[in-house]
């Protein structure tokens, strides 16, 4: 009975009210570091580093915190203890003001390391001067873009203007019926861990979650852009599937709008005409055209052309056919212009298809290599769906590429010479994300790359195929 009635007496004191403050006041610091703070103004400067400063901005974000602390305060005051307000109250307005401003000054940070690089190492200094690549420890907050200043003179530098990306690609999850043989990270936890890690450093890369947990929306500033963060993961250790890259459409006042880019070319004299007839299929609007004079009678053409983005996807390895492999090439993002109607008059293409599981062999690619052009060899592990070349029609064609020649007593001559295979195509990613099309996947893995149908089954194929149609 003592116990409980010192209990009681305890509760009914101001000594439990302070008691009770206290604890709210540590529930409040987790509430308010859980409040998003602004981001740096478009006039420069960081409210962060300034809170010292009489700044409008930074007074109005104080008030907001504090009246937030002060109505969870006096609510618990009131709702918890079942008291009105008395001379305690002032304690409890009081306190979540310094918790507020603590909260604020702390934001502050203060560097512990500084580095340069000499060569391929760093060196630790005390100090640094303008112009120099420094490496700086103890700043777990920053990011890019944002201004590391003295607090007694928190001045941002007005931020980098980055290009917005221009083309988007959905990377998901390895579902073929070779996931697992040879990558390390295989779930959509490591595919969504590390393509969020790069956005840390990567300033033009968007990440987007879309309607299925196993597939992301990646854009980037260009395919290229794509193409090196792939392969960073597939050094890493990653398997995934990646779509094909399409361009990002934008609405302004109504007006629909694509990106286009500046494309220069330079090539031998000999192979204008065929270089110029393709861009100009693509929609490439000639601006500039300079002959070069070389040694001799040799001289090159200097192009520049205004195209749309839609128009350079796949364009590299084409114009490298036409011109013998003697063609250069450069391009860059020049800006979003109204949608050109007329869609850029790119070669669809067929793929040969395989349709059953199994290892690839001689006979059976010697029996298909006239419908086209091959992406294996012999002794390569293919399934259903996995495309294994392309077709020289416009249409996929399903073919047997692990066929066995029948084995018999009869013999005639000639019919046992060697088999002459054509040597394949080497399926480059480069290679491989401008030859898919819309129904296609590019299956990449630390060890291989692969191209398949998203529909692996035929049949399922051949139904989609007249949906389309209807």
């Amino acid at each position: 009975w003592w116990i409980w009635h010192s209990a009681e007496q305890f509760a009914a004191s101001l000594t439990f009210e302070a008691f009770l403050a206290v604890l709210m006041g540590t529930m409040l610091v987790f509430l308010i570091a859980a409040t998003p703070l602004p981001e740096v103004p478009e006039d420069g400067v960081d409210l962060r580093a300034q809170w010292h400063r009489v700044s409008p901005r930074f007074w109005t974000l104080f008030l907001l915190h504090w009246l937030l602390a002060t109505a969870v305060s006096l609510g618990a005051q009131v709702m918890i203890l079942h008291r009105s307000l008395n001379l305690f109250t002032p304690v409890m307005l009081v306190l979540p003001a310094m918790l507020v401003l603590i909260f604020v000054r702390n934001r502050i940070v203060q560097a512990i390391g500084l580095a340069v690089f000499a060569g391929l190492e760093r060196a630790e200094v005390d100090k640094a001067e303008a112009g120099e690549i420094v490496a700086v420890a103890g700043l777990a907050d920053i990011g890019i873009g944002e201004t590391i200043a003295d607090p007694d003179q928190p001045v941002a530098l007005p931020p980098v203007a980055i290009d917005e990306p221009t083309v988007q690609m959905t990377f998901g999850v390895n579902n073929s019926p070779f996931a697992g043989r040879e990558g390390k990270y295989l779930t959509s936890r490591h595919l969504r861990e590390r393509l969020f890690k790069e956005l840390e450093t990567n300033v033009s890369l968007r990440v987007e979650e879309t309607d299925s947990p196993d597939r992301f929306l990646v854009a980037g500033r260009g395919e290229l852009h794509l193409a090196v963060l792939i392969e960073q993961m597939r050094r890493e250790g990653y398997e995934l599937q990646v779509s094909q890259p399409e361009v990002i459409l934008h609405t302004e006042d109504g007006v629909v709008t694509e990106p286009y880019e500046e494309l220069t070319i330079e090539v031998p004299s000999e192979h204008q005409g065929a270089v110029i007839e393709e861009v100009g299929r693509r929609r490439g609007e000639l601006r500039q055209m300079k002959v070069v004079r070389g040694e001799g009678t040799a001289s090159d053409t200097h192009l520049g052309y205004h195209i749309p983005t839609r128009g350079v996807i796949g364009l590299k390895n084409v114009l490298l056919a036409k011109a013998r492999g003697t063609v250069i090439m450069h391009h860059v993002f020049h800006r979003y212009e109204p949608v050109d109607e007329r869609a850029p008059m790119t070669a669809s293409h067929g793929s040969l298809v395989a349709h059953e599981d199994g290892t690839s062999n001689a006979y059976g690619l010697y029996m298909i290599q006239e419908r086209g052009s091959l992406f294996i060899e012999p002794g390569v592990d293919v399934y259903r769906g996995m495309v294994v070349g392309e077709n020289s029609r416009d249409e996929d064609l399903d073919v047997n590429v692990c066929k066995a020649k029948h084995l018999t007593n009869m013999r005639a001559s000639g019919s046992d010479e060697a088999l002459t295979l054509t040597p394949p195509r080497q399926v480059t990613l480069e290679l491989a994300l401008e030859y898919i099309g819309p129904d296609e996947l590019v299956e990449v893995t630390p060890a291989n790359l692969r191209l398949r149908k998203r529909l692996l089954n035929p049949e399922e194929r051949r139904k989609a195929r007249k949906d389309r149609r209807a």
